[in-house]
This record gives C-alpha cells, structure tokens and sequence, in this order.
C-alpha cells in the first residue's frame, strides 16, 4: 500500500547568517487523514538520512483526534534501526503536558534515540495498546542538532539595574548554544511570580547545549509557538541557560498558558524518582535569589496571580497552576528548602555588598503589604532632598498614578489609599531619584 505523506526538509528561515551554527538536520513529516485510513495498521515505517556529525537525534508528534476532549485518546509507539532489519524494542511517546496553547490539538514531549539509528517505525494505538481509530492527522518531527562548531563560553550580563546587590549568575547565551533564530520582538512582564519546572526528558548527556536546541525545536516546530517556551534552563551539570529570546522580564510560554507575571526555569530532565543534582539547585536558587532581590519577591509568601487566580507562592511549582506532574516529585519535595535557600542568598547578599542605592535614599518601605481594604503608606526615609519621581504601574507597564511630592529628609509617610480601589494583582512602585531607579512590588488584594 503506498502511503501519500508529505514530506520535506525543514530550513529554519529566521536564521542568524552572522553566527557559526551547528549542522543540524530536521525532517518534517505529515501523515494526512486519508492516508491514515488507508493504512489499517496505522503503521509507518521512515528513512531519516541523517548523514553528518551529531550527538543524538530526536524525535516529536503533534496531531489531532476525531473528539473535542482536553485529553487525547491516542499515544505513539516507536521503533528503531539501524539497518532496517534489526529492530529495538518498541518505546512509548505520550502527550506532553506542558504542551498548553499549541498549533495542533496534541503534542508529545521529546524522544531521544541514538544517532546510529537511521530508520524508525512509528504507530498509533490507544489505551489499551490496540490500534488507535481516532487519529485524523499526524506531524512527525524529526531533528538532529548535529555538533559544536567551538567552545563558548560563560557571559555575565547585568539586563536591569536593580537596588538589591545580588548579581545575575553567568550563563550561557542563545549565541552560545547556537539558536538559529534571530532578533524577537517579545512581549514584557512585570514578574511577580518565580516558577520551576522539570523538562520531563533525558537526565544523561554529554553536550546540554544541544539539548536545549533540541527544546527550543520542539516548543517552535511541533508545539508552533514563536520561540523556546521557559526564561532559562538548567543542565544537571549546574549551567545555566538563556531560555527565550529579547531579554530580562520577557513574557514566556511555560505556566499553564497563565504566563503573565511570572519567570519560568526548567531544570533539564526527569525529576519524577530520579534526584535533582546539587549543582542543578544551587544554580535553580541563584537565578531565583538574583530575580527575587531585583523585584522584591519574597519567596516565601503566598501573593495573587492575576493570570491564574491563585495566591501563589513567590517560588512555585508548575503543579501550583495547574493539574500536571512538573517539576516532578522530586523536585517538588524540595520546594520549601528552595524558597528557604534563594531567600537566604538574598540576605546574604544584601548584607555583605557595598550600597548601590541612589545617595540620599536610605530605605523604603510598604505598610502593609498586601494591601487590602486598610489605608496603606510608602515610607521613604532620606538623609537629603533631591528631585524624586513616584509612580505606580501595573502588569502591562501602564502607568496608573504619577506624582513628584515634595520630600524632606527623615522618613516621609507618602499615602496609597487609593490603591485599595485598584483589581487584585500585583503592582510595581517606582521611585526615581535623581538619576536612578528602585522598584518595589506591592499586592492588592
């Protein structure tokens, strides 16, 4: 029986011509729905051809069912080869529940094969592992990251300047695990909210970069979202890696379709039985010390999140937003000590670092904070006067109220009692004094 499949190979066409990338390979394929009746089985049978220098290769599905259901009826089975005589033994690819607000109806997470293998059986069955009668279409990702053209190495970038002292940890740049896509025009949030995730993938590999790219082509080529979907990532090794493209306090894709308000890190891998390294978390608590000092998160009180509706935490779970598996247990068995860990390297730092603060500001202060229906002051004490500049800006960087009071030195009481009157979210305080800037999150709840 010939199976009518649309196949090609898939250029990435926002490439970055300026940039060495790596040789990577990726075969795109559409089962349609007529050629999914004709073949009773549901049975594939594919050549990858990917004849060049690679660590790996992986593959992904998205496709649609003949039912309007929130969970899909079908999963995949796949096989592979090396000759196309000797197969191994079939492995499982089911829906990815991180796969929230995609192109298609379902998504698989990623399946990593090695890069021996040159031929792959894939079916469709469904719950009881019979041939599935429900699938209407499918798509078939194929990608192969190919190898590290150079070494590259660790950036120290400060993206906003902040009155808290704890630095931004190094990293790695999208430059440096070669994306192939180039400049963003994102949108911004102002981040509330600091959540974990796991990858739900391989915990062994001998080149993370790759890895990541492969996320990277999973979320944009078979979830169709327009870039990687966390802020950053974390190898078990402890490097840390830029997530998505345009710079600090972009608007992800990672927290239940949710993402307002929040930053996403992923910890690459499958934290469900298996342990999260020491190195994985120490790097997990200084992302989150470093984002929580520069936005005044406390990591252990509960605030509201708008997009969700929940009083969140200010550390979270993926599971705190929504009904899914992620961070993984094992991770998550450890959510208190990381709220305890990332607000201790606060404090330290903090304590420890030469004031950055503008000259003549020594301290602020919201009382109290949640504001509720009380009457609610942000203290400012000044040890001299100089031009100062308060406003108040939402989630969407709308600027709500804007005042330049007159200020003597001491402790100046300065009223909110207005924003009592404002929807329950978070909110940012603006304080520009002379040339420099602090921001102060307050809740409204």
């Amino acid at each position: 029986m010939k199976i009518n499949l649309f196949l090609f190979i898939l250029f990435f066409p926002f490439l970055l011509v300026s940039q060495s990338l790596r040789d990577s390979k990726q075969k795109f394929i559409t089962i349609s729905k007529e050629s999914i009746i004709n073949n009773e089985a549901n049975f594939f049978t594919f050549s990858l051809d990917f004849k060049h220098e690679t660590p790996f290769h992986c593959a992904s599905i998205s496709w649609t069912e003949n039912h309007e259901g929130e969970k899909p009826n079908s999963h995949f089975l796949f096989s592979f080869s090396k000759d196309s005589v000797k197969w191994t033994p079939y492995e499982s690819l089911i829906s990815d529940e991180h796969a929230i607000d995609i192109r298609d109806q379902f998504a698989t997470n990623l399946l990593f094969f090695e890069k021996e293998y040159q031929f792959v059986k894939v079916q469709a069955v469904d719950g009881n592992g019979k041939v599935s009668q429900n699938v209407s279409e499918i798509k078939i990702n194929f990608f192969s990251p190919g190898i590290e053209p150079a070494a590259s190495s660790m950036q120290e970038t400060i993206s906003e300047k902040s009155s808290c002292a704890c630095p931004q940890p190094k990293f790695k740049s999208r430059v440096d695990w070669r994306c192939p896509q180039g400049p963003t025009s994102p949108s911004i949030t102002t981040v509330s909210h600091l959540v974990v995730h796991h990858s739900a993938g391989t915990n062994v590999s001998n080149d993370w970069g790759a890895i990541v790219l492969a996320i990277w082509n999973l979320h944009v080529y078979t979830n169709g979202w327009a870039d990687v979907g966390y802020n950053w990532l974390i190898s078990p090794d402890g490097t840390l890696f830029e997530g998505r493209g345009g710079g600090d306090n972009v608007l992800g894709a990672h927290f239940c379709g949710k993402n307002s308000g929040t930053m996403g890190v992923c910890l690459i891998g499958t934290y469900t039985n298996a342990t999260p390294p020491d190195t994985m978390m120490a790097k997990l608590s200084e992302i989150f010390a470093w984002k929580a000092c520069q936005r005044s998160i406390d990591p252990n009180i509960q605030t509201f999140h708008a997009s969700t509706g929940f009083n969140l935490f200010g550390i979270s779970g993926h599971r705190d937003g929504c009904a899914t598996e992620c961070p993984g247990q094992k991770v998550y068995d450890q959510i208190t000590l990381i709220r305890k860990t990332s607000q201790n390297k606060v404090l330290a730092c903090s304590a420890t670092a030469t004031k950055q603060w503008p000259d003549g500001l020594e301290w602020i202060n919201i009382r109290p904070n949640p504001i509720s229906d009380t009457e609610s002051y942000l203290d400012v004490y000044l040890s001299k006067t100089g031009p100062f500049l308060f406003q108040i800006i939402n989630m969407d960087g709308q600027i709500l109220m804007e005042e330049k009071p007159l200020i003597q030195t001491g402790i100046n009481s300065l009223s909110l009692k207005n924003m009592a009157n404002l929807p329950k979210g978070n909110y940012a305080i603006k304080l520009q004094f002379g040339q420099k800037i602090v921001t102060k999150t307050v809740v409204v709840q």
